[in-house]
């Protein structure tokens, strides 16, 4: 089936049916990867291929599309050969809004801000659908997506979240993030910060974009 002839559908759920076959891919270079694409610069659409691993064996080949949501907010899905949903990115180009009259730019703090991330095909999470195999590295992909439009904007590769306590693990110990306010509790024995809010350090940001061969 060609890619190019599927419809991108905005409000995309995962799909109840199983897929007629295990998607799967041999190795070698995948024709319109996302490894040079200019992300920020593509229509709203199909914007290029990516490669994950499947859990019980093998790897499969994606179909990543883009659609603006607003003002620097913008929607990635990740959709296989069987119009089924695989994963999905929210995410907000975060500007300051002062401007350095010596150069005219704008000055930090500039990032992006992940709203949300989601494997449907992982199982044990909230949204998982046991119809479809499940597919890895699709956090990693999303995020690296991220980093990309980071880059892009100016934002110098700096990505925050908010994440859910089920997956902080995976993003301090996979990822490289750490918390952006440790938690602290209070004399009355109250936790004034949010664990959960998270960003990306220096020293994480090439490894991350070379994480399971990068895009």
């Amino acid at each position: 089936m060609n890619i190019n002839y599927i419809s991108y559908q905005p409000n995309i759920y995962p799909s109840s049916r199983k897929s007629t076959a295990k998607p799967s891919f041999t190795g070698g270079i995948i024709p319109e990867a996302l490894t040079h694409v200019h992300i920020g610069s593509k229509a709203d659409g199909f914007i290029g291929k990516i490669r994950v691993r499947l859990a019980d064996g093998g790897e499969a080949i994606l179909n990543v599309f883009k659609k603006r949501m607003g003002l620097d907010m913008e929607n990635y899905k990740i959709i296989n050969d069987y119009d089924e949903l695989i994963g999905e990115m929210v995410m907000k180009v975060k500007r300051s809004t002062y401007v350095d009259p010596c150069n005219s730019s704008p000055v930090g703090p500039n990032y992006v801000f992940v709203d949300m991330l989601k494997n449907y095909t992982r199982p044990g999470t909230p949204d998982h659908n046991p119809k479809i195999p499940h597919h890895k590295d699709i956090g990693t992909r999303l995020l690296q997506i991220a980093q990309r439009r980071s880059d892009e904007a100016l934002c110098n590769g700096e990505l925050k979240l908010n994440s859910k306590g089920e997956s902080r693990d995976w993003y301090l110990n996979v990822i490289g993030m750490k918390q952006e306010f440790p938690p602290e509790k209070s004399m009355y024995h109250f936790q004034i910060h949010n664990p959960n809010i998270l960003y990306l350090p220096p020293e994480a940001k090439e490894p991350l974009s070379r994480l399971r061969g990068g895009l």
